[in-house]
Formats: C-alpha cells, structure tokens, sequence
C-alpha cells in the first residue's frame, strides 16, 4: 500500500522552506503507517497535504463525510489532520451529506426500491435524521418501477405462469419492495399482457 504522507527522512517543508525529517515532525514511520506522538505536532504541511488529497478525491466524485474519512484514514493520514481537512472542505460546501442523499435518490428511485436505498445511503454514513428529512420530499413509484424491472429483467417471460410469479416475487422481495406492491404490480403486468390472473 502507498504511503502517504509523509514517506522518508526530510520530506516536511517547514514555513521557513527548511526541511525536516517525519520522525522530528511528530510522524513515526512503522512499517508504512504513521502515528501521531502529539496531536500539537502535527505539522501544517502534512494538514496542507490532506487538505491536497481530500480535494482530489472530491474531484472525481461526490463523497459523503463518511466515505471521504475512510480514504483519507486508508493513506494513513493522523486523525487531526483529516479533521482539518474535512472542515475545511465542508467550509466550501465540497462535502455536504443532506445534497449527497438527495442526489442518490433521485438517481436510483426508478430502479431500486426505497428500502433498498435506505441502505445504500446508511452504508455510505449518512445519518438516519438527513435520509428520513430527504425521504419526506419525494414519492417512491415503487409499484411503477416493479413493472419496467420486470419487463426488463424477465423480457417476454409471461407473468400469469406460477414459476415466473414466484420468481419474480421472491426477486423483488430481496430488492426491498413491500408484498404488496409486488402483487400490484405484477397484477397490471398480467392485465397489460391481456391474460387473465
């Protein structure tokens, strides 16, 4: 694994543009990780160089607080300096969780149930309060998102036959969406396709 930062002796350019070594900035190199000895030594360019990476993750994608801590703790990053770094880019609204939700659900509320979603964004660190707070301003058309999946998924299979039913039910009983909705949903299909239940 990439070490990152700092790596060797002198690699910590100090205000004045002198150099010293990562051991006598407070980082101690061991077997590619670095410990912090003092939460006070940690030094502003290792701060600076943080702030460097966590803009060039950003850069490619949007990131919950969550994901972008666990890439900057995965380049051994100390602890203080990815909250100097995470401040600082929360500051210019580079990371924001509530727009982050609000983004992967109107992306994904035609092809993933709402549970299914919950999940998603639960595993990604949103809070329970900013999911529960984004759900409330949108509709879920769960029953409508049923029938495209399973025109897409089971193309011209016929949904009135007992083994599609049952598959189909138990496939999207596994993405999240209710009993209900499922049997609403494949009940249009059946009628659509002009067979009888």
């Amino acid at each position: 694994m990439r070490s990152w930062p700092p790596r060797g002796k002198d690699n910590i350019k100090n205000e004045d543009g002198s150099r010293q070594s990562g051991t006598d900035a407070g980082i101690i190199p061991e077997s590619g990780l670095y410990e912090e000895t003092d939460p006070e030594s940690v030094t502003k360019e290792v701060e600076r160089l943080c702030i460097a990476r966590a803009m060039k993750i950003l850069e490619y994608s949007d990131r919950t607080e969550a994901q972008l801590r666990m890439k900057l703790k995965e380049k051994d990053f100390p602890e203080s300096a990815i909250e100097t770094a995470v401040e600082y880019v929360r500051s210019f609204h580079y990371i924001d969780d509530k727009r982050y939700a609000d983004s992967y659900v109107r992306s994904n509320m035609d092809r993933r149930s709402s549970r299914e979603i919950r999940e998603k964004l639960r595993e990604r660190g949103v809070s329970r309060e900013i999911i529960e707070d984004v759900f409330s301003e949108y509709e879920f058309p769960e029953k409508e998102t049923i029938k495209k999946l399973f025109r897409k998924k089971y193309g011209n299979d016929d949904p009135a036959d007992q083994k599609t039913y049952e598959k189909a039910v138990r496939y999207f009983g596994q993405k999240g969406y209710s009993y209900q909705d499922i049997r609403k949903a494949l009940e249009e299909v059946i009628e659509e396709s002009g067979d009888c239940p």
